[in-house]
């Protein structure tokens, strides 16, 4: 006499894929997605500290100083373009070439100037809080009588416990 072993009695497979039934799976496909989005629906973003505005202001025929001002938030910094050794993210500013002018000099910085050193170190750190500006001379080349100046500031903003990512703010300066 012999016996016939089945785990599954007939018609138990045919049961199993019957039960999977995909119009069931969609309420819990939706409270997935919603749980996924949920930071972006709550309206999370990412901080920003540094609100800029940028301006000119005629100087003589021809010549022009541009304003590029970081308005911080407080309890934030963004670090001076000469940060000195210490500043691994200095803020950095960037000219696009444009043949109707010459950028006279460097670009000067004054605002709520403050240095540390940093935490087990000897390097010394500049940055600013509250407000800087960024000045920059340009002059119009002769029979030039107005242009667009375009370029790009890059910050990165950082408090007692958070550093942003380097964050590049375009710009577009009308003189004239």
């Amino acid at each position: 006499m012999s016996q016939s072993w089945s785990i599954l009695k007939p018609g138990a497979i045919r049961s199993l894929t019957n039960q999977f039934n995909p119009e069931r799976m969609k309420p819990f496909g939706v409270i997935v997605l919603l749980l996924l989005a949920l930071p972006m629906l709550s309206g999370a973003q990412s901080p920003n500290p540094v609100k800029w505005t940028f301006e000119a202001k005629k100087m003589n025929t021809g010549v022009y100083e541009l304003h590029l001002i970081a308005r911080i938030d407080a309890g934030w910094r963004i670090y001076s373009q000469f940060g000195g050794n210490g500043t691994l993210l200095p803020t950095l500013i960037r000219f696009n070439s444009n043949p109707l002018i010459t950028i006279e000099d460097k670009t000067e910085e004054a605002g709520k100037m403050k240095k540390s050193v940093g935490k087990g170190s000897d390097v010394g750190m500049t940055y600013f809080v509250e407000l800087v500006n960024f000045k920059q001379i340009v002059r119009l080349k002769p029979g030039t009588s107005s242009t667009t100046i375009t370029g790009v500031v890059r910050h990165t903003a950082v408090n007692g416990k958070t550093m942003l990512p380097p964050k590049s703010v375009n710009f577009s300066i009308m003189v004239k």
